[in-house]
């Protein structure tokens, strides 16, 4: 894990640092690198990817913007390149790694992303998110649901039952291309 810290204190500095020490044994390998003016910070995070940036002073009002803009732009690039799923609905962001999803499903044109814990209500399509996940481990089983095959446990008759208990009904039409599916998905066993 690579991470930047910037300040102008040097007390602040030492207790970042400490802080982010603590955690170095699970996680390795861990870089941190402790930086103290804006010009070093936009250079770093311009010449390196970080998994975490701390910033304890205000960034100044002429470079403020460039700096933001700068991190947004990080931000797109690293879910565009990582395992993460990024959307929105209203003024909330829903984040969540690939293998989180158990599914998604729409009623009537609102779509949902369905996790182990909660349900996030996301501003997209059905047709979106197929194409998105197109190539990965997801198949869609009902024109209503798209299911992540990490997480599908048995088929029954025209039900997909999940490992968290859930039961999904596919459609008739898509139960052949979904069975193949979980034949040739290697974590899905006696199928």
């Amino acid at each position: 894990m690579r991470i930047a810290i910037y300040s102008d204190n040097a007390e602040w500095k030492r207790f970042a640092e400490s802080c982010v020490r603590i955690c170095e044994e699970a996680v390795e390998p861990l870089e941190i690198e402790v930086l103290g003016s804006e010009g070093t910070l936009l250079k770093a995070v311009r010449r390196k990817r970080y998994d975490l940036v701390l910033v304890n002073e205000p960034i100044l009002r002429k470079t403020r913007g460039i700096f933001l803009k700068f991190l947004e732009g990080l931000l797109v690039g690293m879910i565009q390149t990582g395992p993460g799923c990024v959307w929105q609905f209203g003024r909330k962001t829903v984040v969540l790694e690939k293998q989180e999803i158990y599914y998604i499903s729409s009623w009537q044109k609102e779509v949902s992303v369905h996790t182990a814990a909660e349900e996030y209500r996301i501003r997209t399509t059905m047709k979106q998110e197929e194409e998105h996940f197109s190539g990965d481990d997801f198949i869609r089983i009902h024109r209503n649901c798209l299911v992540n095959l990490a997480h599908v446990k048995e088929m029954e008759g025209n039900c997909l039952k999940l490992d968290n208990g859930e039961q999904l009904e596919i459609s008739i039409r898509r139960k052949q291309q979904v069975r193949q599916s979980l034949h040739s998905f290697p974590g899905i066993l006696g199928k």
